[in-house]
């Protein structure tokens, strides 16, 4: 697998990657948002690796305690290079070429925009109470009923009901979501609806739609229906 860090792994790589990233930032280090003090520091950790490392590999001088000392100054100079590191990557004024030339990482700073769900979510009743206006339902994901985690770039989603004489088990409800109650904005993939108690004995049906973030919706699921418990 490739190495994910921006710090070579190999000792002969790191060593040209702190010796060019002192050269860069001693010259100005305020234009990196370093110090001068910060520079002098790193160049004398990166002196010291430089001293360990070829000691550690020297077949005449290279012992145990050699490359536990060329060990022990790789770890100190990584240290304090990965501080500096993000202090530059936090630094506003340091430009894309600055960074390509100290063989940082660039990281994009415009985000990809979330677009509205594009698939609607399956609600299943889990809860009836006899006598109590509240019904217990579960939002999961339509494409993956085994998925407990809402799809990709989805904050929520809008519980909507609709309760009425005029329909039975086998009516579509309204087409019109303004005839519909909003319940409420389901966080977790588990909801309780509280229907009035002049609801009780009366066909409900429910459905829902994922939001994203921005408040933007996707299609609505198919509703389900139950007899709110009288």
């Amino acid at each position: 697998m490739p190495n994910p860090d921006f710090l070579p792994s190999r000792d002969t790589e790191l060593l040209n990657f702190s010796v060019n990233f002192h050269a860069k930032v001693a010259g100005n280090p305020s234009v990196y948002n370093l110090t001068p003090d910060d520079a002098a520091t790193l160049g004398g950790l990166v002196s010291a690796y430089s001293d360990a490392l070829g000691i550690a590999v020297n077949p005449q001088t290279r012992t145990r305690s050699s490359v536990g000392g060329k060990n022990a100054a790789r770890a100190a100079m990584v240290a304090d290079l990965r501080a500096l590191c993000r202090r530059v990557q936090a630094a506003p004024g340091v430009t894309v070429q600055q960074k390509i030339d100290l063989c940082l990482p660039v990281h994009s700073r415009t985000l990809s925009p979330v677009p509205p769900p594009a698939t609607a979510p399956a609600v299943n009743i889990t809860d009836l109470l006899p006598g109590s206006p509240r019904v217990g339902i579960k939002i999961i994901d339509n494409t993956d009923y085994h998925r407990r985690a809402r799809p990709v770039g989805v904050a929520g989603a809008e519980i909507y009901s609709y309760v009425g004489t005029d329909f039975n088990r086998s009516v579509i409800p309204p087409e019109n979501l303004s005839d519909w109650r909003f319940e409420g904005l389901a966080t977790k993939n588990t909801f309780n609806i509280s229907f009035r108690q002049a609801d009780l004995g009366q066909t409900a049906a429910i459905a829902a739609r994922w939001v994203n973030g921005k408040g933007e919706a996707g299609p609505m699921s198919l509703p389900v229906r139950t007899m709110v418990a009288a």
